[in-house]
């Protein structure tokens, strides 16, 4: 079962773009050192992988040049899988159906549709029906998701759609 900040790292992945521990850190509004166990353990489950050493796109107080190492979502079919698994498991019903909004219009599975054809539909379908009870009518044929990212914010929005809403903000791309 994933924690909200891991939820929120996937989130934030989902651009497909690779992100820093650094810039992951400074979009949770946490530290870099308490972000660390976290991408540790999104790592060891196959969830998120590390991209080869880039120049870093942070100012530095000392100047000069370095590298980072960027995060990303794995172009992998079973690491979609667990991805998806694990959102299923997580139990928030509500957020389920927001985090599988997010995925449908991602760059990320733009990515994997690119690489991996119908599959990636027919492998996120497997496990929504094995994991989550509102897709378990085998007659369901695709994942049912709105085809635009035009989400309405209310008193009724979860945190996590709050939270997005704001990440999103902070980055002038609102949807």
């Amino acid at each position: 079962m994933l924690t909200e900040t891991q939820v929120k790292v996937i989130l934030i992945l989902l651009d497909d773009m690779g992100h820093s521990e650094r810039n992951l850190a400074k979009h949770l509004k946490m530290s870099d050192s308490n972000l660390s166990p976290i991408l540790k353990r999104l790592m060891k489950v196959g969830i998120i992988s590390r991209g080869e050493a880039r120049k870093s796109t942070n100012e530095h107080k000392k100047g000069g040049e370095y590298n980072e190492f960027p995060y990303y979502l794995p172009k992998d079919l079973n690491a979609l899988k667990t991805v998806i698994r694990e959102i299923a498991g997580s139990k928030l019903i509500y957020d389920t159906g927001f985090i599988l909004e997010l995925f449908r219009v991602s760059k990320y599975k733009e990515a994997m549709v690119e690489k991996f054809k119908e599959d990636v539909n027919k492998s996120t379908l497997e496990e929504l029906r094995k994991s989550y009870p509102p897709y378990s009518d085998p007659f369901i044929q695709e994942v049912i998701m709105p085809p635009s990212m035009h989400i309405v914010f209310s008193k009724e929005s979860t945190e996590l759609e709050l939270w997005y809403y704001n990440y999103r903000r902070s980055l002038s791309e609102v949807p």
